[in-house]
């Protein structure tokens, strides 16, 4: 009765665990606010934003072992969070330190700038990252603005993520990385039991999915592919992520499962960030029109 018991603990809180990049238990007694700079981010409250699961704060220090998100969160004082004109239901939904860390200076998207860019950070391997994806693809199907784009960025934590990212970059560079496989790398992975730990076991496997693996093989190992995994490693190092899965909204924000709990506060947390920038966008377009009329 107690293994059953047991199974059925592990069952209801691993989903929304992270794969952290640390093994070792992290504790911390006073957030870090994630700052480059002294400046802070003001922040455009939305119009409108989805019912949110409440959430407390605990305090002191708090001991962050395996397997659990490892991001130090951000400062929770008041400078962090622009509430002049904002409703006070919606500043204790979701505040900055708690709900989602701010970077100060953001960080480069690779969308235009009129456009709103949601980052995932994920590994192949990470057993959280695949009870992520469902999540992923309802909110791709359902709730993303069509005027937002989506980019996935996979981390490198360990030697076996590495020959996944490589793998990531070469399919997106041949032009076969769709949803289908890519939901198929997780499940080989992860039901199958295959590691997919070389690049060759990762050829075999892509060519039963109808991938050339000469040609796989080729872009594995070339420049551009190169370039790719270094960028993906100088973005993950800029959004702080020790963990993952982690979201990222058009290099401000950044929310992790932890600090979201579950998975329709993650999807209201996105939703309210992503219109947070839709509106300061919009601002500073409309700005830069009356500086053009005057």
């Amino acid at each position: 009765m107690r293994n059953v018991i047991y199974v059925l603990s592990i069952m209801i809180v691993l989903p929304m665990l992270a794969c952290a990049k640390e093994s070792a238990d992290i504790t911390v007694s006073t957030p870090v606010t994630v700052n480059d700079q002294s400046s802070v981010v003001a922040t455009v409250t939305p119009s409108t934003v989805g019912t949110t699961t409440t959430e407390t704060q605990s305090s002191g220090a708090q001991t962050i072992k395996e397997n659990e998100v490892t991001e130090v969160p951000a400062s929770t004082s008041s400078g962090s969070q622009d509430s002049t004109n904002a409703p006070v239901d919606l500043v204790s939904k979701f505040v900055s330190g708690r709900d989602y860390m701010t970077l100060v200076p953001a960080k480069p998207t690779s969308s235009p700038t009129d456009v709103v860019e949601v980052t995932e950070l994920f590994m192949y391997s990470c057993p959280h990252c695949y009870s992520f994806e469902p999540f992923i693809q309802t909110w791709l199907a359902k709730d993303k603005p069509a005027d937002v784009a989506f980019v996935r960025i996979p981390a490198n934590f360990n030697e076996m993520a590495i020959v996944h990212t490589r793998a990531f970059y070469a399919l997106q560079a041949m032009g076969v990385l769709d949803q289908a496989l890519h939901q198929a790398i997780f499940d080989e992975y992860h039901n199958n039991k295959n590691r997919l730990k070389d690049k060759q076991a990762v050829a075999n496997f892509v060519a039963k999915q109808g991938v050339d693996s000469k040609v796989f093989l080729e872009t594995y190992d070339s420049f551009g592919v190169n370039a790719s995994f270094r960028k993906a490693e100088e973005l993950a190092q800029s959004y702080r992520a020790n963990s993952v899965p982690l979201i990222v909204i058009n290099g401000r924000y950044v929310i992790s499962g932890k600090m979201a709990g579950t998975e329709q506060k993650f999807a209201d947390t996105m939703n309210y960030l992503v219109e947070l920038e839709q509106q300061r966008l919009a601002a500073e377009q409309q700005a830069k029109t009356k500086v053009k009329a005057n």
